[in-house]
């Protein structure tokens, strides 16, 4: 494929080798994203050498713990962030990436429904407006933390916290006063 464009050195040849490349690319993309690709497969594109495909194994429901373990701690944020998202991510990786030093990584465990209520006590502390917006939106969110962040300084975690089903009446009331103000 390579040797089209070496040997020929055509626009052409280019064209025809990039179109070849992407679509070996697209489908090793697909391999990862696929629910039906083998674990033994997944545990191959987890180590691929493009962050897109490890993303896509995160994703994937169907990727062992032990692949999504060694995917929390890839370089790549994207990557650690679509395991913080996957619903099948063990609550002990879920605990290391609430650590992270990426914003969105911290936002996207905030945002995990399995992430356990005393995590997200820590989680709604964090410097980061979206990691407590995302706090304030899940529905495992304790009413204790509930109130604290209808005082948030952010409007947008504010209106999140009157969106939770678990915000109790006399905060949604003081909701309401403090927005009439």
């Amino acid at each position: 494929n390579i040797s089209i464009w070496v040997l020929t050195g055509t626009f052409a040849g280019m064209v025809l080798f990039v179109a070849v490349y992407n679509n070996s690319y697209i489908s090793i993309f697909a391999d990862a994203s696929d629910n039906n690709t083998s674990a033994e497969n997944l545990e191959k594109l987890s180590k691929y050498n493009k962050a897109l495909v490890r993303l896509a194994v995160a994703r994937n429901p169907n990727t062992p713990p032990k692949i999504i373990k060694a995917l929390a701690k890839d370089e790549d944020e994207v990557v650690r962030l679509a395991v913080a998202r996957n619903s099948n991510t063990p609550v002990d990786n879920l605990r290391r990436l609430a650590e992270d030093t990426d914003n969105w990584v911290r936002w996207a465990v905030a945002e995990n429904h399995n992430t356990p209520s005393e995590m997200l006590i820590v989680l709604a502390n964090d410097k980061f407006w979206g990691v407590r917006l995302a706090v304030a939106e899940n529905p495992n969110t304790p009413a204790l933390i509930l109130n604290r962040l209808a005082e948030d300084a952010d409007e947008g975690v504010r209106l999140a916290v009157g969106g939770n089903h678990n915000t109790p009446a006399d905060v949604l009331k003081r909701l309401v006063k403090n927005a009439d103000n």
